[in-house]
């Protein structure tokens, strides 16, 4: 018998959880999204598909669910998949830590191990360094000059850019603006 985590698709740098159902809310250490060393950090968007992160955010956005409570709500996204399927997708992001499941009741609970901006700061930096050689000024200005804002995004670029230049500043120096 193979160890779990030596199949045909595992790399050396691979860390998986020994027991990935123990409940660990409660120990922080042992969260991988708390832990800013971890391999998990520098591949959180890109290992993610998009119907896992279809499941991620639902888990973001709704707490702690069931397959079943994960199904319904893909049902209810317009998202007919079969339970099995759904199954699929949960025990995928476990095996990559995006997720843990509490196995003590009668139906598995998944819960994110990750944050949505974690995952957003992660696939936004690989965006930029794929298209933008890895300038995020250049990303944010082609966004600007491509996308639409509404009124309240750009007040709130603009207190962005206000406190960026305030914070820039040295004590005793005037601007150079």
């Amino acid at each position: 018998m193979m160890p779990r985590d030596a199949g045909p698709n595992s790399r050396p740098d691979d860390r998986r959880d020994p027991d990935p159902g123990a409940d660990r809310s409660a120990d922080p250490a042992s969260d991988p999204a708390s832990d800013p060393a971890s391999d998990l950090a520098s591949d959180l968007g890109s290992d993610l598909g998009d119907a896992e992160l279809e499941v991620l955010r639902i888990l973001w956005d709704e707490g702690p669910r069931t397959v079943r409570e994960v199904m319904n709500h893909l049902h209810e996204r317009g998202r007919k998949v079969a339970y099995t399927t759904v199954l699929t997708f949960l025990t995928r992001l476990e095996q990559k830590q995006f997720v843990r499941s509490d196995k003590s009741g009668v139906a598995y609970v998944y819960k994110p191990t990750v944050t949505r901006e974690r995952v957003t700061r992660s696939r936004l930096r690989a965006i930029a360094d794929q298209l933008f050689d890895g300038t995020v000024g250049s990303l944010v200005l082609h966004l600007m000059r491509e996308e639409t804002f509404s009124r309240r995004e750009i007040n709130e670029l603009h207190q962005l850019i206000d406190q960026l230049d305030t914070n820039r500043r040295t004590p005793g120096r005037p601007s150079t603006s």
